[in-house]
């Protein structure tokens, strides 16, 4: 019996080797979704608790791994956006480092700012993308103006 119960914990040992085969946007991008689906976790707990006593751990899981890697991804697109638009000669595993930065940065704040606020996912979700998305826009634009001055 004790033979068997080593052998399966050998077994189910998760072995994060396989990250040092994986170039750096795979490792930036699986270390970054790893670290955001606890936020995106406790923000299913934080603004509907509800929904987080009725289902079940696995649909919490997945969902949090689907907000994680779409938050990410947006990060993503819109960094590569930005440096389309001012033609700034940056590396694309620069953009990745940095929008992993920006993912766990941007959606800390927001559960900070919201968790008094809003009462439900569904808005918490909505004023979560609107925001980032006001924030690149912004943020190329102020780039775009101050740009020009130079």
């Amino acid at each position: 019996m004790y033979l068997v119960n080593v052998s399966n914990a050998k077994r189910n040992k998760m072995d994060l080797k396989f990250l040092d085969k994986l170039d750096i946007y795979s490792k930036t991008t699986v270390v970054s979704i790893i670290v955001l689906m606890p936020f995106w976790y406790t923000s299913i707990y934080l603004f509907n608790k509800q929904f987080f006593n009725d289902s079940e751990l696995y649909l919490r899981i997945v969902l949090s791994f689907c907000f994680s890697i779409t938050w990410y991804f947006i990060n993503v697109i819109f960094l590569s956006i930005d440096q389309a638009i001012l033609k700034r000669e940056i590396l694309l595993e620069r953009i990745f480092k940095i929008s992993s930065f920006l993912s766990v940065l941007i959606l800390s704040l927001l559960i900070t700012i919201q968790y008094k606020r809003t009462n439900s996912l569904e808005f918490f979700l909505f004023k979560d993308y609107a925001y980032l998305t006001t924030f690149y826009f912004l943020s190329i634009s102020v780039d775009k103006i101050f740009s020009k001055r130079k």
